[in-house]
């Protein structure tokens, strides 16, 4: 309505985001990639698997997610910029480089000690946690915390003793000498039902965890509590599906749940509410 001008200088304040194989600029912008592409070229398959096999797909849509989290952060940088200057801006993200972005203790012990991670299994690059089997499941290995009453607890167990000596005290000797550590922890866990051992853990103050099954965090009676997973009526498929619901509580401006859209479903709406232009 208030001719040319205006329509300018409401599209210099746009921020608009756009999500790219491998962003706007550079040799591979024309490129073509998938999630799995993209983990492979931003160097996450590397250091993913166990160290006498192949590289392995991080569960789920990990370039995916990463990229999303930093187009947000993006995004909410941008118009707290715009908010100072009045302008808006292009916010250029790239797959490939959230995923080298994203990578954690790569870039730091490379930095810091020179070193290269290599796949190690279970065992985190910390090595103060690894995945064991117990009787009927998995379980988080956890050998921070409290560890006289880990060690006094294993050796009730008559397993242990090799791990009693004044130097397992050291944080950093039981770091250096992990995977001895574990092999023990193993033979003890197998002994143990998952819930056992993980109450048993927290009873005494020792950050175990159960490794929990997809499908069983539907039942998970904490996330139920927090009425974290919603129903919604799915129109495709004709039946209602458990929605995944918010992580975090605002306790101001409490979350709205709904599907995702169709594809292209919300166009219309953007061209003529946000950019000024009809559908």
């Amino acid at each position: 309505p208030g001719g040319i001008d205006d329509l300018r200088a409401a599209h210099a304040r746009l921020v608009v985001a756009s999500i790219t194989p491998f962003g706007q600029r550079g040799p591979y912008r024309e490129w073509r990639t998938s999630d799995l592409v993209a983990q492979a070229m931003g160097g996450m398959l590397h250091v993913s698997g166990h160290a006498d096999g192949p590289p392995l797909q991080s569960f789920g849509l990990q370039a995916y997610h990463q990229a999303g989290i930093f187009a947000a952060t993006g995004i909410v940088a941008a118009l707290l910029t715009r908010d100072a200057t009045g302008r808006g801006q292009h916010v250029d993200v790239s797959l490939q480089a959230s995923v080298t972005g994203a990578l954690e203790h790569v870039p730091g012990l490379y930095n810091q000690a020179g070193l290269i991670p290599a796949r190690q299994g279970t065992l985190h690059w910390t090595r103060y946690f690894r995945v064991g089997r117990c009787r009927d499941g998995w379980v988080m290995h956890c050998t921070l915390g409290d560890w006289t009453s880990l060690i006094e607890w294993v050796k009730a167990d008559g397993l242990g003793a090799e791990l009693d000596g004044p130097e397992w005290q050291d944080i950093r000797y039981r770091q250096a000498h992990a995977e001895t550590l574990f092999a023990v922890l193993d033979e003890w866990a197998a002994r143990y039902t998952v819930a056992e051992l993980h109450e048993g853990a927290q009873l005494r103050r020792i950050p175990y965890a159960a490794v929990r099954a997809p499908e069983a965090l539907l039942h998970d009676p904490h996330l139920a509590a927090r009425g974290f997973f919603v129903p919604i009526e799915h129109p495709d498929l004709g039946v209602t599906v458990p929605y995944p619901g918010a992580p975090f509580r605002l306790e101001d401006a409490p979350w709205r749940m709904a599907r995702p859209p169709r594809l292209g479903e919300h166009t219309p709406t953007i061209l003529r509410e946000w950019l000024g232009e009809s559908a």
